[in-house]
């Protein structure tokens, strides 16, 4: 996510509901998404579990 979207909150939430909603998972191979997810663990729920760097989030 670029930095001047990241403190949008109405913005974050929404992509995250698309995204359970749609029942996929999310595979965060972007090092900003990545980080972000550290910084936010809410969001882990929604990365498969079959991520190799799942446990580093």
């Amino acid at each position: 996510m670029k930095p001047e979207f990241e403190n949008i909150p109405l913005v974050k939430a929404e992509k995250r509901f698309e995204i359970e909603e749609s029942g996929k998972k999310l595979l965060p191979f972007c090092p900003y998404v990545f980080a972000f997810i550290r910084k936010h663990p809410e969001w882990k729920r929604i990365v498969d579990e079959r991520f190799e760097g799942y446990d580093k989030l």
